[in-house]
């Protein structure tokens, strides 16, 4: 007997914001202890409080907020934004602030949904581009933005002051 699922992604609507608070949460822990991840979650992460945050990204048209869904149940959310409001029309970048997808529904499509759903969405308001982070050593986000052409562009280099030069 062969099951059937429905993979899909959609816009989150604030009714969702318990969700995707919760998925972004699970999506951030153990990020402390990978390399970079304390000072992403500082400096590049979607600010705390979380649940205003998402709350004022679903309102904005400068943000995207998508869940990817299994048979409707909420397994994975992507939170981008883009910065026509500080870049010439011709510069315009959409950017993936947070990818989680839970570890039990990975593989099915999930995350390709979501970024197929965002880079229409990024396409639509006449961004020239899309960035997404990765931090050091996680190949498996590195080669899934590989599957949709992000490159590196450029790479952040970064050395703790205090600590010496290796």
């Amino acid at each position: 007997m062969t099951v059937s699922m429905e993979v899909t992604a959609r816009a989150a609507v604030v009714a969702d914001v318990p969700a995707v608070v919760a998925l972004v949460r699970e999506g951030r822990a153990g990020l402390e202890t990978q390399r970079g991840g304390a000072l992403w979650l500082s400096r590049q992460a979607v600010p705390e409080p979380l649940e205003d945050a998402v709350t004022a990204m679903i309102a904005a048209d400068s943000a995207c907020v998508m869940l990817g869904c299994i048979d409707a149940v909420p397994l994975g959310v992507l939170l981008a934004e883009h910065d026509l409001d500080r870049a010439a029309p011709a510069a315009v970048v959409a950017t993936v602030r947070e990818l989680f997808v839970v570890a039990e529904a990975r593989g099915v499509g999930l995350g390709e949904e979501m970024m197929n759903a965002t880079v229409d969405w990024a396409t639509a308001r006449g961004c020239v581009g899309i960035d997404g982070y990765a931090l050091p050593g996680d190949r498996a986000t590195k080669n899934f933005f590989e599957t949709f052409g992000l490159v590196a562009r450029g790479i952040v280099v970064h050395r703790r002051l205090g600590d010496p030069p290796t």
